[in-house]
């Protein structure tokens, strides 16, 4: 299992009158150390450093600026998505996810799609790629989340939990 504590962010947007009183500016959510790399022998690896996890996500998507770095990646197909109104294309790849905290770290083959939509974060985390493969504990008043890979997790090629 690994824990990982929430990130703070300062609260914008939202009308004080609608939090609690005596709330601080600070809102904390549940951000996640990523690294996305491409599979074979030519290995090409970026750290997202804020992949949010959404349980109301149905894909996993991250920036598209992050593609540059992996260089060439297969695409295993291609959709479109709507954000805020607005229609953009999704290219999706066939990539490993790792996360890691401590000395534990997860790795498993996924979906990726990558995006032009100006998504708040370099990567959300759903569905498809990320919750079916783990569970995850939203530990509000800890301001954590625990995650644990799932039977899924275990079926998968590929999928490795290691130690330091």
């Amino acid at each position: 299992m690994i824990r990982l504590p929430y990130r703070a962010f300062r609260r914008v947007r939202i009308a004080s009158k609608l939090v609690p009183a005596n709330t601080p500016d600070i809102r904390y959510r549940p951000i996640i150390p990523l690294r996305i790399t491409t599979p074979g022998p030519t290995a090409r690896s970026v750290v997202i450093g804020d992949a949010f996890a959404d349980p109301g996500r149905d894909l996993t998507v991250v920036q598209r600026a992050f593609l540059r770095p992996l260089g060439p990646v297969a695409l295993i197909h291609a959709m479109g998505h709507r954000w805020k109104g607005v229609d953009y294309p999704v290219r999706f790849a066939q990539l490993r996810l790792e996360i890691f905290a401590g000395t534990t770290i997860m790795t498993w083959p996924a979906p990726v799609g990558f995006t032009d939509a100006p998504i708040p974060y370099g990567c959300l985390l759903g569905l498809t790629g990320f919750f079916e493969f783990l569970d995850v504990n939203f530990l509000g008043s800890d301001r954590a989340l625990e995650i644990e890979p799932n039977p899924l997790f275990r079926a998968v090629g590929g999928a490795t939990i290691a130690t330091a």
